[in-house]
């Protein structure tokens, strides 16, 4: 039985492995607004083809994609957090325009990367939600609101 293998519904979240502490923190707040999430530290079972899971977690499974990002994720040259942005992009060029499904969330003050979204759009272009400095509280609350309109639209 694969652990990884749920019913759609999920906020996939993409993130380097040196924010996992701070990934973590994303997690337990959205469980505690009842909404379900996907991680490669929760979902991939030993022995799973990983690439093809993420993939499907991704394409088929996925109701938001979270892009986090830090100046360590900025500082890395190399990371398969890169592969799931070409496939989130992939997925968003998909959706009808104006439907939030990628949304980039920020760890501190660091520079979004310069992925083409389409029609002349770049990551940089969609709302990104910063869970840094004095309103990190306020914008996890309201980043938790908008995933749970999410799941109930999808249910």
């Amino acid at each position: 039985m694969t652990i990884s293998n749920e019913a759609a519904g999920h906020a996939f979240i993409s993130y380097v492995r040196e924010d996992v502490d701070r990934m973590q923190d994303i997690v337990s707040a959205l469980k505690a607004a009842d909404i379900p999430v996907w991680t490669d530290k929760m979902k991939l079972s030993p022995g799973e083809d990983w690439k093809l899971t993420i993939r499907k977690a991704i394409q088929r499974n996925a109701l938001a994609f979270l892009a986090v990002f830090s100046s360590s994720s900025q500082a890395r040259d190399q990371s398969y957090q890169h592969e799931e942005l070409l496939l989130a992009v992939e997925q968003f060029r998909q959706h009808p325009p104006g439907r939030v499904w990628l949304i980039p969330v920020r760890l501190d003050d660091c520079k979004l990367p310069d992925y083409d979204l389409g029609a002349g759009r770049t990551l940089d272009s969609l709302q990104r939600v910063d869970l840094f400095g004095e309103d990190a509280k306020d914008e996890t609350i309201r980043l938790g609101r908008v995933l749970r309109i999410f799941i109930a639209g999808a249910g």
